[in-house]
Formats: structure tokens, sequence, C-alpha cells
């Protein structure tokens, strides 16, 4: 009885320990999947990372980084250089609701934060107006700076703008950023979309005088994902301009002429 008693208790604990193994062996791949999944969170530009962290403590909420780009994308126009030196796309949730306005009345979204820098190569004196306006396929406006999200000295409509006539002196460069706000619909739509258009436009000669244009605006376009970067890369290696159609990819080009 006593033998048949033990071999009851050893076959229990057996079974014990299986089951435990087993739970054990769930959780690790459950824990190896979520790991898998979780967008990449470690930034590699310490100046994005004071914004970042700005912004946290204004919206009272904590970012989560989704995508990066250091790629630079350069524009000429006649002297004046506009380059997006880099940008990165960051996850707002439950942000105090003071903010719901710029995020499409919605306290979860995300932020485009984009850095700037206008050169200017010429010998004369050039007005640059930054409207550095976003779009995108299906959006129904578009998308600026908004002002409260990072410190104010750090943005490029502070640092040019109507106080100083937008003024970039000869042989001078500044440089700042922009935070784009989009609501969670909108974030929704973008990383659907998986790219996004900044409008550049031109500089003038004169301030206010847009008759004094000089140059032509272009459009910069930003990957929001790997995939979406590595096609825009395969197009910038043939030699295509990154209009909307390379951008959107509409269809194929092939090179006629350049």
């Amino acid at each position: 009885m006593l033998y048949v008693l033990l071999s009851a208790v050893f076959a229990i604990a057996l079974t014990a320990c299986g089951s435990g193994n087993e739970e054990d062996a769930a959780d690790a791949e459950e824990q190896e999947t979520n790991q898998e999944e979780k967008p990449q969170t470690d930034s590699s530009n310490a100046e994005f990372d004071a914004l970042v962290s700005a912004m946290e403590e204004e919206t009272e909420d904590t970012a989560t980084l989704l995508f990066e780009n250091n790629e630079s994308q350069s524009h000429e126009m006649e002297g004046l250089t506009l380059t997006l030196d880099a940008y990165q796309l960051v996850e707002l949730e439950d942000f105090h609701t003071n903010f719901s306005i710029p995020f499409e009345d919605q306290t979860d979204g995300g932020v485009i934060l984009a850095q700037y820098t206008v050169k200017n190569d010429s010998d004369q004196d050039l007005h640059y107006m930054p409207t550095l306006d976003i779009d995108y396929v299906g959006a129904t406006k578009y998308y600026s700076n908004y002002r409260d999200l990072i410190p104010l000295e750090e943005q490029l409509p502070t640092i040019l703008s109507p106080d100083n006539e937008y003024l970039v002196e000869a042989g001078d460069e500044v440089t700042g950023y922009y935070a784009y706000p989009f609501g969670q619909k909108q974030l929704d739509d973008i990383l659907a979309e998986g790219n996004v258009i900044v409008d550049v436009p031109a500089p003038t000669t004169e301030y206010n005088e847009y008759s004094s244009t000089i140059g032509s605006g272009t459009e910069f376009t930003l990957p929001l994902d790997d995939d979406s970067a590595e096609k825009s890369a395969e197009t910038e290696s043939q030699g295509f301009y990154q209009d909307r159609i390379s951008a959107e990819n509409m269809g194929d080009k092939e090179m006629i002429e350049q």
C-alpha cells in the first residue's frame, strides 16, 4: 500500500513539473514574440532625445520611437539650400487633454520631429519663410509645426520669423526643428501610406515680395518605415526625382534622358 501511495505522489510531482515546464516554455515563446513585434525604441540622435524629453514633460506622457531617419535630403535654390538633416516619428498615448486640439481632438497620436538647415551660399541677403507643411494621400489638410510641443527657441519658425523678416544673411546658415502632430487616426493613415510629403517653398530677395522669388521649390519624401525607406533609396539610386509618382509608388518609371 505504501509503495502504491509513493508511486502516485511521484507521478503527480512529475505531472506538475511537466506542466510547469510547458508553461515556462509558452511564456518564453510569448515574450520572444512580443519582443519581435515591439518597435525600435533606441534613438541614435542625442539632439532629438532632448526634444522628445521636453515633449514628454510638456504633454505629461511617454513617447515611443517608431522610426528614425538620419539620411539628409537637400534642395538648392539659386544660392539658398534647404536640408532636411534628420527626422523621427514618435508615438504618444493618453497625453494631457490640453493638447487634444492639434491632435484632432484625440489624446493619442504621433509627432514627426524634423531638423532643417537653411544655408545662404550667395553674396546677397535672402528671405526664407519656412512654411514646410506636410501632406499625404488622403489628408484633409496640411500639417505644420505646433509651437507648444518643443522649446520655442529650437523651432525653425521662431528662428526665421516676421520679427527678423525671415532673413538669412549672405554666407549664413540656421538650423531649427519642426514638430508635426497627428491624431491616432491620422497616425494610422500615414503609417499605412508609408510616406509623407514636405512641401519646400522658394526664397525671395525682398521681404514679403513674392514677385522677388528666386529658384524653385520642391518636395521632400519622408519614409516612415524600413520598407518605404528602402524603396525610396532604390528610386534615388536609379536617378529619379522624388516626386509623388515615386514616393507613392503610382507606377513604373523609365529614364529616357537625364
